[in-house]
C-alpha cells in the first residue's frame, strides 16, 4: 500500500522546532546573547543617576562665602570637589589629564564685591569632550550658584537697611518655579537603557530572522524540500519566524520585567499599548532579517542587516534629538524597525501620554509592516517564479530516457 507524504504547517514547525535547538548560532542570537548583552549594559547603568562626579575648585579670594560657596556645590550629590588647585595652569591640567571633569574659578575680591552690591563673576571650565558627564557638571554648577548668589546679595542689601522682603524683592524680583517632567532624577537607565534595548533586540531578532532562513537556502537554495513539506513557501516562512517570534518575545519580557521591577521604570500609560506596539516592533524587525534573506539567498545577507542595524541606537532620537538631524539621517531613520516603537515606548512608560499621541507612530509601525511584507512577497514570487522556470528548462533539455531535475 502507498504511504502518502504528510505536509503541512505542523509539519514544517516540528521541523523547525528541532533545527532550532541544533543550530547553536541561531539558538544563541534567539536567546542568550541579547540577553548576555542586555545583563552587561544593565550592570552599566546599574547606578542610573550620575553622582560623586570629580572637580576642582580654584579659590583666589579664600574667605568664608568664598568657603561656603566650595562646601555647597560639594553637598551637591552630582558633584565632589576632589582637590583644590592654584592657577588656572594647574586647573587646565587636572582636566586635559581627566582627573576632573569641571574647575571652579571663584575670583579674587569675590566676597567684597558681593557685599558692595556688585556682581562678580564665577568661571566654570569643563569637559564638552564628556558630553554626559560635562553637562551634569555645569547642572549642578547652575543650581547650586544663583541660590548662593541670592542669598549672598540678599545679606549686602540687609546690611545696608532694607527689610527682608524688601531684599527678597530686590535680589529676585520675579520669582520663577521650575520642574523638571518625565524623568526628574534625569535617570539613565530610565532613558537610555531602555532605548538601547530596543536596538539590541532589533539587531539580534532581525540576525536570527534572517539566519533561519540562509540556513536552509544554503543546503536547498530553490527550498524544494521544505516547500514540500508546508505545502508553500510562505508557510514555510511563517513557520520559521514563529519560533523566533516566541523566543523575542520572551526575551523582551525578560528584559522589560527586570526594567519595571529593578530599574523602577514607570508605566504611566497605556500597557497594552505598550505591549502592541512591542509585538508589532519584533514583527518589523523579523521582516527586516526576512527581507535582506530573500533578497540575497545566502550568508551575505547578514551583512547588511548587521551593517545598517548596528549604528542604529543613534538614529532612534535617544541620544540625540531627531529634530537635529540632518535630511538624510531622518530618511534612513525610517529604514529602521524600531524607529516607530521608541515613541510608543517612552509615551506609554515615562510621560503617561494620552493614547491619541502615540497613534501615529503606532500607525507607522502598521504601515512599516505592510510596506516590507509586501516588497517580501513580491520577492519570493519573483525567485520562485525564477526557480520554475530553471526547472521547465531543466526538464526540457535533459537527456531522452533521463528525467529532468525534480
Amino acid at each position: 500500500m502507498k504511504t502518502t507524504q504528510r505536509t503541512g504547517f505542523g509539519l514544517i514547525l516540528r521541523r523547525e522546532w528541532r533545527w532550532f535547538w541544533r543550530r547553536k548560532v541561531l539558538w544563541a542570537l534567539a536567546t542568550y546573547i541579547p540577553l548576555g548583552m542586555f545583563a552587561f549594559l544593565a550592570v552599566s547603568f546599574w547606578h542610573g543617576v550620575a553622582t560623586s562626579l570629580p572637580i576642582a575648585v580654584l579659590d583666589n579670594d579664600n574667605t568664608q562665602l568664598s568657603r561656603t560657596i566650595s562646601t555647597r556645590i560639594d553637598a551637591s550629590p552630582t558633584v565632589e570637589i576632589v582637590t583644590k588647585v592654584y592657577d588656572l595652569n594647574e586647573a587646565k591640567r587636572n582636566i586635559r589629564g581627566g582627573t576632573v571633569y569641571g574647575v571652579i574659578v571663584i575670583p579674587e575680591h569675590f566676597s567684597r564685591d558681593i557685599m558692595m552690591g556688585r556682581q562678580p563673576e564665577m568661571t566654570l571650565f569643563y569637559n564638552t569632550q564628556m558630553l554626559s558627564a560635562g553637562n551634569q557638571v555645569a547642572k549642578a554648577f547652575q543650581e547650586v550658584l544663583p541660590a548662593l548668589a541670592l542669598e549672598a546679595q540678599g545679606l549686602a542689601r540687609l546690611s545696608k537697611g532694607m527689610t527682608t522682603k524688601q531684599a527678597a524683592a530686590a535680589v529676585n524680583p520675579i520669582p520663577i518655579q521650575s520642574h523638571a517632567l518625565f524623568n526628574p532624577a534625569f535617570d539613565y537607565s530610565h532613558f537610555i537603557l531602555a532605548g538601547i534595548i530596543v536596538a539590541v533586540l532589533e539587531l539580534t531578532i532581525a540576525l536570527a530572522a534572517a539566519l533561519t532562513i540562509i540556513l536552509d537556502m544554503a543546503i536547498d537554495p530553490k527550498l524544494r524540500v521544505v516547500r514540500r513539506m508546508g505545502n508553500g513557501v510562505f508557510q514555510v516562512i511563517l513557520a520559521k519566524q514563529l519560533i523566533i517570534f516566541v523566543f523575542s518575545c520572551l526575551v523582551y519580557g525578560i528584559c522589560d520585567a527586570i526594567m519595571f521591577s529593578v530599574y523602577d521604570l514607570p508605566l504611566e500609560g497605556s500597557g497594552g499599548l505598550l505591549l502592541a506596539s512591542t509585538l508589532l516592533f519584533i514583527i518589523a524587525a523579523q521582516l527586516f532579517g526576512v527581507f535582506w534573506a530573500v533578497l540575497l539567498k545566502s550568508d551575505s545577507a547578514l551583512a547588511p542587516t548587521g551593517m545598517i542595524l548596528a549604528p542604529a541606537f543613534g538614529y532612534l532620537g535617544v541620544s540625540f534629538p531627531r529634530e537635529a538631524m540632518s535630511g538624510f539621517s531622518l530618511g534612513f531613520s525610517y529604514v529602521i524597525p524600531g524607529k516607530a516603537h521608541i515613541p510608543v515606548r517612552f509615551d506609554q512608560t515615562l510621560r503617561g501620554a494620552p493614547v491619541e499621541f502615540s497613534m501615529p507612530a503606532f500607525r507607522e509601525q502598521l504601515i512599516y509592516i505592510a510596506i516590507i511584507t509586501l516588497i517580501i512577497a513580491i520577492l519570493l514570487a519573483l525567485h520562485l517564479r525564477r526557480s520554475k522556470d530553471s526547472e521547465e528548462e531543466a526538464e526540457t533539455t535533459a537527456p531522452a530516457g533521463q528525467p529532468g531535475e525534480a
